[in-house]
C-alpha cells in the first residue's frame, strides 16, 4: 500500500509539473482569456452589472419601449405648456426596463429646445442622509420649490417602505410637477388607491414584453456592447435566447451571460446548444407551465412574497401569521414552491428565509396580477 501510495503522488508530482510548464507557455484554461480571443471585452463580461450600466449611460443603443417613450414625451410636451400637477405610473414586471426607461426619458428631455429641470431618485434611497446631514427627500423638496417647473423620475417605488407619503411630500413640494414613478405590477395594484389619494394619476404607462422582433434587437445590442462591436451573434444563437427570454430583458442578459459561460467550460462554440445549457442551469425549462398551474393557495404564498419589503426574503413564521395557517401547511407549500424551482431558501443561523428566484418573478409577478385582485 505505501509503494502504492509513492508511486501516485510521483505520478501526480509529474501531472502537476507538466501543468505548470503548460501555464509557463500560456496553455492555460482561462475564461478571460477564452473570452478575448473571441473578441469579447473579459471586464465587462465578467461583470453582470456593467451592461444595466452601459445602456442607463448609452440609452440610444439599447433597445427600448418606443411607443411607451412617445406617449411620456407627449405629456411631458403638454406639461410645459400648461403644467400642473401631472402622475404618470410606469409599470412593468421585474426586469423588464423600467430604470432604463426613466433614463432615456431622462436623456431625451436635456435634448429638447426647452429648459425644464429633471430630477431623478431612486425611492429607496429618499430616507437616507446627504452629506450636509439632510434627508434627500427634503433637500428634494426645496429645489422643487424653487423651480417653476420639474420633471421628477421617482424609480424603485418598492424599496420605499412610506412611497405613499414621499409622493405625497413631492406633490406639495412643487408648484407645477410632472412625476413619473416606476412600480413592478403588484406595488402597484397594493398601492394604486393610496397613491391616487395624494397624488391623482394621469394616465398609466405600461412596459409591456418585447416582442421577438424588439427582443432579438436588444440581444444584439448587448453582444454589441459586450464586445466593443466587434461580435455579432448567429441567427441560431438569437433566436434561442428570444426563445428562453419571456420578453423580459434581464432574462435575455443572463441567458447571454450564463451561455458563454457554459460555452467555455464546454468547450464547444457559442451557439444555441449553449443558450439551452444556460436556460437548465438558470432553471428557466418549462417554469412557465409550472408557475401557471400551481393551485391558488400556493399563489397566496407567492403574492406574500412579492409584497413583503425584507430584503433577505420571508420567513414561514411570517407567511404563518399572514395566511392563518398552520405551521405544516406552510412549510408544505414552500416545500413544493422550491421543489419546482419558483422560490429558493437561504438559512442565517437558525432561521431560513425565502424569496422567489430572480430569473422566475417575472412569470410570478404576470400570473399573480391576471389571477386578480392583490391583498395586502
Amino acid at each position: 500500500l505505501a509503494v502504492a501510495w509513492m508511486s501516485d503522488g510521483s505520478d501526480r508530482l509529474d501531472r502537476f509539473r507538466q501543468a505548470f510548464e503548460r501555464g509557463e507557455q500560456g496553455e492555460v484554461n482561462d475564461y478571460r482569456e477564452w473570452l478575448q480571443e473571441r473578441g469579447f471585452r473579459p471586464e465587462r463580461v465578467t461583470d453582470e452589472d456593467w451592461v444595466a450600466e452601459y445602456f442607463r449611460d448609452n440609452p440610444d443603443l439599447s433597445a427600448n419601449h418606443d411607443r411607451q417613450l412617445e406617449s411620456a414625451a407627449e405629456y411631458i410636451g403638454f406639461f410645459s405648456r400648461k403644467g400642473g400637477c401631472r402622475h404618470l405610473p410606469v409599470v412593468g414586471v421585474s426586469g423588464i426596463g423600467k430604470t432604463l426607461f426613466l433614463h432615456t426619458v431622462q436623456h431625451a428631455v436635456g435634448e429638447l429646445p426647452v429648459d425644464i429641470p429633471v430630477e431623478f431618485v431612486d425611492a429607496g434611497t429618499l430616507d437616507e442622509e446627504t452629506e450636509d446631514n439632510r434627508f434627500r427627500l427634503r433637500s428634494l423638496e426645496d429645489r422643487l420649490y424653487e423651480n417653476d417647473q420639474t420633471v421628477v423620475l421617482v424609480d424603485n417605488c418598492r424599496q420605499d417602505r412610506d412611497v405613499v407619503r414621499s409622493l405625497e411630500s413631492i406633490g406639495d413640494a412643487a408648484g407645477d410637477v410632472l412625476v413619473l414613478s416606476a412600480w413592478s405590477p403588484e406595488w402597484w395594484h397594493h398601492h394604486c388607491n393610496d397613491v391616487e389619494a395624494v397624488l391623482p394619476v394621469t394616465d398609466e404607462i405600461h412596459l409591456e414584453e418585447f416582442s421577438e422582433d424588439d427582443m432579438a434587437a436588444a440581444v444584439n445590442a448587448v453582444f454589441s456592447a459586450l464586445s466593443g462591436g466587434q461580435v455579432v451573434p448567429d441567427r441560431d444563437y438569437v433566436e434561442e435566447v428570444v426563445g428562453w427570454s419571456h420578453g423580459v430583458p434581464r432574462i435575455a442578459v443572463a441567458v447571454v451571460y450564463r451561455s458563454l459561460e457554459e460555452a467555455f467550460r464546454s468547450g464547444k462554440a457559442v451557439d444555441g446548444d449553449a443558450v439551452v445549457a444556460a436556460a437548465e442551469k438558470l432553471g428557466l425549462e418549462g417554469i412557465e407551465e409550472e408557475v401557471y398551474s400551481i393551485p391558488e393557495s400556493r399563489l397566496t404564498v407567492l403574492t406574500r412574497m412579492l409584497l413583503d419589503t425584507d430584503e433577505r426574503g420571508m420567513q414561514p413564521s411570517k407567511l404563518v401569521d399572514l395566511l392563518n395557517r398552520d405551521k405544516s401547511t406552510v412549510s408544505y407549500h414552500l416545500r413544493e414552491l422550491r421543489d419546482a424551482g419558483i422560490v429558493e431558501s437561504e438559512r442565517s443561523g437558525r432561521r431560513a428565509f425565502y424569496s422567489i428566484r430572480e430569473p422566475v418573478k417575472p412569470v410570478v409577478q404576470g400570473r399573480v396580477v391576471q389571477q386578480g385582485e392583490i391583498h395586502g
